[in-house]
């Protein structure tokens, strides 16, 4: 009965408050339309439509965002480059936002790259962001977690998750405080019943006829393709969700 109510606590203490996508693993082409992304639906098209928030293309070395999608950038201005939000960093008003429509990856603004606060490629990263909705609600804060390639194919927008509420988010959890694993968790119940269940049990293996033991069950027009924009490629590790 203990550990039943340990879990339900437990699965209480969830943040509700959290929208998550669920993973999506959307392509981003390498085409200059690229593809046009409503977080509030999920709704994809290769051309822009009422209510779009992010335009990612060539592969995502250049992004465009509609006024109803401010990503965390380097400078307070439309054209500064997005940054790549380490995983568990805070994103909240404290970020450095700009207004209106805005883009990233033009010369020198690039977004891609080897540098600290850059998307590297082929590896994951996060896209900060504050969001409002079709419903004109919020602004909420969130993360998107992305995966670009320098102009060639593989890149993806994994999934997305924000707080509903208007509280600050950390990148790649889903809460403003990263949760342990539920695994980790209910493998230290498990331990804890097993200990309990063994100091029943006599040395000689027999059970303890004194214990009673009951069974329990989601562009700037201004951009030109690119003749090529070398990246090296860096070899690291890299964050993911828990």
């Amino acid at each position: 009965m203990k550990t039943l109510w340990i879990l339900f606590c437990l699965s209480s203490a969830a943040p509700a408050a959290v929208i998550y996508s669920g993973v999506k693993n959307i392509p981003i082409p390498t085409t200059f339309n690229g593809i046009y992304l409503d977080l509030d639906s999920g709704t994809t098209s290769a051309a822009p439509f009422t209510g779009w928030d992010l335009n990612p293309f060539f592969g995502g070395t250049a992004m465009a965002n509609s006024p109803s999608f401010q990503p965390v950038r380097a400078a307070a201005s439309n054209v500064a480059a997005y940054l790549n939000v380490p995983y568990d960093a805070l994103i909240d008003g404290a970020n450095l936002y700009a207004s209106g429509f805005g883009g990233s990856g033009q010369n020198p603004n690039f977004h891609f790259g080897t540098n600290a606060g850059q998307f590297q490629d082929a590896l994951q990263g996060y896209l900060g962001f504050r969001f409002t909705p079709n419903s004109a609600a919020g602004p909420y804060y969130g993360w998107m977690r992305v995966i670009l390639t320098n102009n060639s194919a593989g890149a993806l927008i994994e999934d997305w998750a924000f707080d509903d509420t208007g509280a600050g988010i950390r990148a790649g959890t889903l809460g403003n405080v990263p949760e342990p694993s539920g695994l980790a968790l209910l493998g230290i119940i498990a331990l804890s019943a097993k200990r309990k269940r063994s100091r029943m049990e006599p040395h000689d293996g027999r059970r303890n006829p004194a214990v009673s033991v009951r069974p329990r069950n989601w562009k700037p027009t201004h951009f030109q393709r690119p003749q090529q924009w070398p990246v090296e490629g860096v070899h690291e590790d890299h964050d993911t969700i828990p």
